[in-house]
């Protein structure tokens, strides 16, 4: 059980938490000559709205030459669910995400180095905690699911655990686009897809994801 738990919470963090993916997630296509912040997102005119489930219908193009500043990211579902589906009863709340970073896009190539950390609360029942050997079990769990991971969880029987996860990716390749698909390929030859739309100085891009349950995260960036 102990293992189990463990590889949950590293699939959990791992997976979803793409910042391009290979940074190439990025997607390349055409400027709008929106108003930038620079990296003040509090002062820009434009819709740093992330917008979860990016799809084909969304994925408008443009050019993404240049460098961009993420801004937001999100997703459909929770970065925990695969948590939640290995033990009955658990529940999660106040889940955020916040990421930073740039995206520096050239005629061919692409450089992403990007932060994102993940949040929430999670509440363990009983009969998940005692398996482990309680909250501190718990904790110990989580925390040794990931590097930058970090749990504080108290409790009797049931646990509440305040979580933190951070997600760095730094990366650099080529990049080919068609239409609103903007394909990456990484320095160790990994090729992903992604769907992406640039309007009015604002990008958003999402993976394509491999299988139709995957819950690709979204990004949104500024130039």
């Amino acid at each position: 059980m102990r293992r189990a738990w463990t590889l949950v919470f590293l699939l959990s963090f791992a997976c979803g938490e793409d910042p391009v993916e290979n940074p190439g997630d990025s997607g390349l296509g055409s400027t709008d000559g929106g108003v930038s912040s620079g990296g003040d997102a509090g002062m820009t005119n434009n819709d740093l709205t992330c917008r979860p489930g990016l799809n084909a219908a969304g994925a408008c193009g443009g050019d993404l030459l240049g460098t961009w500043t993420y801004r937001n990211a999100c997703s459909e579902g929770s970065a925990f669910a695969e948590l939640g589906a290995m033990c009955a009863g658990l529940e999660v709340s106040n889940e955020a995400r916040s990421t930073s970073g740039t995206l520096t896009v050239m005629a061919t190539s692409y450089d992403v180095n990007v932060s994102t950390l993940v949040t929430g609360n999670i509440t363990v029942p009983s009969t998940c905690a005692v398996m482990v050997g309680g909250c501190a079990g718990v904790e110990t769990l989580i925390e040794g699911s990931g590097s930058e991971t970090m749990a504080t969880c108290t409790g009797i029987a049931a646990c509440d655990c305040e979580v933190q996860a951070r997600i760095r990716r730094t990366e650099s390749g080529s990049w080919s686009a068609s239409g609103g698909i903007v394909t990456t390929l990484n320095t160790v030859s990994t090729a992903r897809d992604h769907f992406y739309c640039v309007e009015g100085g604002v990008l958003r891009y999402r993976e394509v994801p491999q299988n139709a349950a995957d819950d690709e995260v979204s990004y949104t960036l500024e130039r």
